[in-house]
């Protein structure tokens, strides 16, 4: 591929980032729902969330009433979900086509409905819960999601003199919370720092997604420190994180960005925090940074302008290493030469250099008449 060809893949790729995110509001908890108004109103009691006590094997009934308070008809979609969490904690959701398998799966009609709505109307959506025969104490979340296909936005951009045009789309929700509580204050708090995960970011920063599992049976929030460090000690980055709402049987990620640029080598992260009711949370994360992942990510933290490394000098450095290596090879090998050589002048001067007095022939003195 030429190097135009491939600007022109760079910058068609930051675009659709770039309009990908532009019309996404993330809300305060970190979700990637964008949640304003959609012409509908969830009415009722304590229209965003509903609480329930309940009791295991025992059914009951739940209901979703919504109100179109625009002039025109609005087409929509239901659906129960698993209540997960965002990027960081807090609130999130699964997606139509994701199956549930937490308390969201706890709701008997697991389809999406699809319905149309006239100017000013209402309906109410009835669902049944059958809570589990066996459960533990503690306090569960599904939630009820609707959602209305924005209509689709065009983008224009320039790139290389052509004039491109983008066509996005993007699901707006709303969603009402079901919140089970099964005796929750002998509820169970457990959180644990099990991995994590690299990744680069479009300017080249390497990215650790710490993995927060709740093995508990209540949802909990943490905050502390992390620092980042060498196997000899050396601590190369420190701060604090802030982790929102995790939530039973999920897994919330939180991303910490390495400053700078990271070469190869071993690594360590180490949180130390506080979770649920100021309960401690410390945890050893190890990692290895590869030559591959260093130096991709040197060259697109170039490429950003992010920083700016002396080529120059690493490639100084790379040759003294070579020569270095040559010089001691080279010295083996004249070493090697000179005992060769050493060893032969011995081996000649102990043959025949002259005739010793022991091997020369005596002569009797009658063979001389």
């Amino acid at each position: 591929m030429c190097i135009k060809k491939l600007k022109t893949l760079i910058v068609l790729n930051i675009l659709v980032l770039s309009l990908l995110t532009m019309k996404t509001s993330v809300n305060a908890s970190g979700s990637t729902l964008d949640t304003e108004d959609i012409g509908l109103s969830i009415v009722g009691e304590k229209s965003d969330i509903y609480y329930k006590k309940i009791t295991k094997g025992l059914d009951f009934t739940t209901s979703l009433q919504l109100e179109n308070v625009t002039d025109n008809p609005i087409t929509f979609s239901v659906y129960p979900s698993d209540q997960i969490p965002a990027i960081g904690g807090g609130w999130d959701f699964h997606s139509t086509s994701k199956q549930n398998n937490l308390s969201g799966s706890w709701i008997k009609q697991q389809e999406v409905r699809n319905i149309s709505l006239g100017a000013k109307k209402k309906i109410v959506i009835e669902y049944i819960v059958n809570v589990p025969k066996e459960l533990e104490y503690g306090q569960y979340i599904a939630a009820l999601v609707v959602t209305k296909e924005m209509d689709a936005v065009t983008e224009n951009a320039n790139v290389n003199g052509k004039s491109l045009s983008l066509v996005q789309t993007r699901d707006k929700a709303q969603f009402r919370q079901i919140v089970m509580d099964y005796n929750p204050e002998m509820s169970k708090e457990k959180l644990i720092v099990p991995s994590l995960a690299k990744r680069l970011d479009e300017s080249g920063k390497l990215i650790l997604d710490v993995s927060y599992q709740n093995k508990g049976t209540i949802l909990v929030k943490s905050a502390g420190k992390y620092s980042i460090g060498t196997d000899d000690g050396e601590i190369i980055q420190e701060g604090a994180y802030g982790m929102d709402s995790i939530y039973v049987g999920t897994t919330a990620i939180y991303p910490i960005e390495l400053q700078d640029y990271f070469e190869e080598g071993s690594y360590y992260l180490k949180i130390e925090g506080v979770y649920g009711k100021n309960k401690p949370l410390n945890a050893t994360l190890k990692f290895d940074v590869a030559v591959e992942e260093s130096n991709k990510s040197l060259d697109k933290l170039e490429a950003s302008g992010s920083v700016t490394v002396d080529r120059i000098n690493v490639i100084w450095i790379y040759l003294s290493v070579i020569l270095l290596i040559l010089l001691v090879v080279l010295s083996v090998f004249v070493i090697i030469l000179l005992r060769r050589k050493k060893d032969d002048k011995n081996k000649t001067e102990g043959s025949t250099v002259g005739i010793t007095m022991e091997e020369i022939p005596q002569i009797n003195q009658e063979d001389k008449t």
